[in-house]
């Protein structure tokens, strides 16, 4: 199995593929490529990074009432 790398082009950079230098990989979206030494090179030297994380998604959670009314209770307690 092949290892590989998600990127994205630092901001304004394009960066040529390594098997097809005729296209590029820009900064408007992540790429997966494979692990290399030109990629590798490619992030140290800044022009390739790796995509920020995905935001975790929200957990709505229910909040309840810490004074929660008992089975008879009435409203005056």
């Amino acid at each position: 199995m092949t290892k590989t790398l998600t990127v994205i082009a630092a901001t304004g950079v394009e960066v040529p593929m390594y098997a097809d230098p005729k296209h590029y990989i820009t900064d408007a979206e992540a790429v997966t490529v494979e692990d290399n030494a030109y990629y590798r090179r490619c992030i140290k030297s800044g022009d390739l990074v790796y995509p920020p994380a995905l935001p975790e998604p929200e957990v709505l959670t229910v909040a309840t009432d810490s004074k929660a009314k008992k089975k008879g209770a009435t409203d005056g307690e």
